[in-house]
Protein backbone atom coordinates (compact mmCIF):
# COMPACT_ATOMS: atom_id res chain seq x y z
CA UNK A 1 0.00 0.00 0.00
CA UNK A 2 1.19 3.48 -0.72
CA UNK A 3 1.54 5.86 2.19
CA UNK A 4 -1.28 8.35 2.82
CA UNK A 5 -0.38 11.88 1.89
CA UNK A 6 -2.03 15.25 2.29
CA UNK A 7 -2.37 17.94 -0.32
CA UNK A 8 -4.44 21.10 -0.67
CA UNK A 9 -5.49 20.18 -4.22
CA UNK A 10 -6.86 16.72 -3.46
CA UNK A 11 -10.04 16.29 -1.39
CA UNK A 12 -9.43 14.58 1.93
CA UNK A 13 -11.22 11.69 3.59
CA UNK A 14 -11.28 9.91 6.92
CA UNK A 15 -10.85 6.16 6.96
CA UNK A 16 -11.14 3.45 9.57
CA UNK A 17 -9.18 0.27 9.08
CA UNK A 18 -8.66 -3.03 10.79
CA UNK A 19 -5.27 -4.21 12.06
CA UNK A 20 -4.80 -6.16 8.80
CA UNK A 21 -5.21 -2.92 6.80
CA UNK A 22 -8.69 -3.55 5.38
CA UNK A 23 -10.96 -0.53 5.35
CA UNK A 24 -14.12 -0.54 7.46
CA UNK A 25 -15.32 2.96 6.60
CA UNK A 26 -14.41 6.03 4.58
CA UNK A 27 -16.00 9.47 4.66
CA UNK A 28 -15.18 12.57 2.64
CA UNK A 29 -13.90 15.47 4.76
CA UNK A 30 -16.42 18.18 3.90
CA UNK A 31 -18.29 20.56 6.22
CA UNK A 32 -21.65 18.98 5.35
CA UNK A 33 -20.35 15.59 6.54
CA UNK A 34 -18.65 16.80 9.72
CA UNK A 35 -21.19 15.44 12.23
CA UNK A 36 -21.59 12.12 10.43
CA UNK A 37 -17.83 11.67 10.11
CA UNK A 38 -17.38 12.43 13.81
CA UNK A 39 -20.00 9.83 14.76
CA UNK A 40 -18.49 7.20 12.46
CA UNK A 41 -14.94 7.93 13.61
CA UNK A 42 -15.99 7.67 17.26
CA UNK A 43 -17.70 4.34 16.53
CA UNK A 44 -14.60 3.05 14.71
CA UNK A 45 -12.27 4.07 17.53
CA UNK A 46 -14.61 2.38 20.01
CA UNK A 47 -14.36 -0.81 17.95
CA UNK A 48 -10.57 -0.64 18.11
CA UNK A 49 -10.01 0.40 14.48
CA UNK A 50 -7.37 2.91 13.40
CA UNK A 51 -8.77 6.20 12.04
CA UNK A 52 -6.65 8.28 9.66
CA UNK A 53 -7.11 11.35 7.46
CA UNK A 54 -5.92 10.61 3.91
CA UNK A 55 -6.50 11.84 0.38
CA UNK A 56 -9.53 10.60 -1.53
CA UNK A 57 -7.04 9.34 -4.13
CA UNK A 58 -5.45 7.15 -1.45
CA UNK A 59 -8.87 5.66 -0.71
CA UNK A 60 -9.52 5.00 -4.42
CA UNK A 61 -6.14 3.35 -4.90
CA UNK A 62 -6.08 1.25 -1.73
CA UNK A 63 -9.67 0.34 -0.87
CA UNK A 64 -10.16 -3.23 0.23
CA UNK A 65 -12.78 -4.42 2.66
CA UNK A 66 -11.68 -8.03 3.11
CA UNK A 67 -8.59 -10.17 2.85
CA UNK A 68 -7.42 -13.64 3.78
CA UNK A 69 -7.01 -12.46 7.37
CA UNK A 70 -10.53 -11.03 7.82
CA UNK A 71 -12.99 -12.65 5.41
CA UNK A 72 -16.40 -11.06 6.00
CA UNK A 73 -19.35 -13.20 7.09
CA UNK A 74 -21.40 -14.65 4.21
CA UNK A 75 -24.25 -12.17 4.74
CA UNK A 76 -21.87 -9.22 4.43
CA UNK A 77 -20.29 -10.75 1.34
CA UNK A 78 -23.71 -11.15 -0.30
CA UNK A 79 -24.59 -7.53 0.50
CA UNK A 80 -21.35 -6.33 -1.11
CA UNK A 81 -22.20 -8.25 -4.29
CA UNK A 82 -25.64 -6.62 -4.70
Amino acid sequence: MSEPTTTDAEPMAYIARKACGCFVWAGVDEPAHRAGNADEAAWAIGQGYTVDRVTCQYVRENWRSSCAVCEPPAAQQEAMEL
